[in-house]
C-alpha cells in the first residue's frame, strides 16, 4: 500500500510544481500583445503566397484552402501562443510583463501611441537625408534597434516564410527546387544591410518622445529580462510558421 501511495504523493508534486512553474496568461498575453503579434501573423498567409509565386507554384483550390484554414490569423495565434509559452517559465514572463506594466519601456510605449507621428513613414525617409535629427538622436535608434535585434529579426522572418513556402511547394510542385538557407554569412550581411532601415524607422516611430523617455526604453530592453523576450518571441514566431506550413503539407498530403 505504501508505495501506490508514493507515486500518488510524487504524481501531486510534480503537478504542483508545473503548475507554479507555467507563466500566468496575463504575462504571456501582454508580451505578445506588446509584440503586435496579431499584425506580423496576419502577413504570413501573404507572404508564403507571394513567396510560392515566386517558385512559380499556382494556388489551386485545394492549396489555397489548406493555406486559408492553417495560415489564418485564428489558426496562427493559439499555436503562436503554445509556442511562445514554452520559451521560459514563469519567472521569465513574469520579469518581462513588469517591464511594460511598470517600466520605461511600457511608458515609451504608451507614449508613442498617444502621440503618433504627424507624417507617414515614407514621407519622413524622403525627408531624412536632408533634415536628420541630431546625433545623439540617431545614436539612440542605432542603440534601440539593435537591443531588439530589429534587423536580424526581420532576416529571420524572411528565412522562415521561404522555408514554409518550400516546405508546402514540396508536397504540390515535388519538381521545385529544395530550400536552400542563406549561410550565416549572407544572413548576417543582410541583417547589416536592413539595419539602416530599421534605424530610420525607430526615429519616426518614437519622433515624438524625448531622448530622456528613450533612454529609459532602452536600458529596459538591455536588462536580462528584456533580451529573454527578443529572443523568445522571435524563436516562438519562427516555430509557429515552420508548424503552421508542416499543418498545410499534411492537409494536402491527406488529399492526394
Amino acid at each position: 500500500m505504501r508505495l501506490p501511495l508514493l507515486i500518488l504523493v510524487l504524481i501531486l508534486c510534480t503537478a504542483r510544481l508545473a503548475a507554479a512553474q507555467s507563466p500566468a496568461a496575463d504575462d504571456v498575453s501582454i508580451l505578445l500583445a506588446h509584440s503586435e503579434v496579431e499584425d506580423v501573423l496576419g502577413s504570413v498567409r501573404e507572404g508564403v503566397g507571394a513567396e510560392l509565386a515566386g517558385l512559380e507554384v499556382a494556388e489551386t483550390s485545394e492549396l489555397q484552402g489548406a493555406m486559408d484554414r492553417h495560415l489564418s490569423l485564428d489558426a496562427l495565434l493559439p499555436l503562436m501562443r503554445s509556442r511562445f509559452e514554452d520559451q521560459g517559465d514563469a519567472s521569465d514572463f513574469a520579469a518581462a510583463a513588469l517591464l511594460i506594466r511598470e517600466g520605461a519601456l511600457g511608458r515609451a510605449e504608451a507614449m508613442a501611441d498617444s502621440l503618433p507621428p504627424a507624417t507617414s513613414l515614407e514621407v519622413y525617409a524622403e525627408q531624412f537625408a536632408d533634415n536628420p535629427p541630431p546625433r545623439a538622436r540617431i545614436q539612440l535608434a542605432v542603440e534601440l534597434a539593435a537591443a531588439q535585434s530589429a534587423s536580424v529579426f526581420f532576416v529571420m522572418l524572411t528565412e522562415r516564410l521561404r522555408a514554409a513556402a518550400h516546405r508546402i511547394a514540396a508536397e504540390v510542385a515535388p519538381e521545385t527546387p529544395s530550400f536552400e538557407p542563406l549561410s550565416e554569412a549572407d544572413q548576417a550581411a543582410q541583417a547589416e544591410a536592413f539595419f539602416p532601415g530599421a534605424v530610420v524607422s525607430f526615429l519616426y516611430q518614437y519622433g515624438n518622445l524625448t531622448d530622456d523617455v528613450l533612454a529609459g526604453a532602452l536600458q529596459d530592453w538591455k536588462t536580462e529580462a528584456g533580451a529573454w523576450y527578443v529572443q523568445a518571441y522571435s524563436l516562438a514566431l519562427g516555430e509557429t510558421i515552420a508548424l503552421a506550413a508542416e499543418n498545410v503539407r499534411a492537409e494536402l498530403q491527406d488529399l492526394r
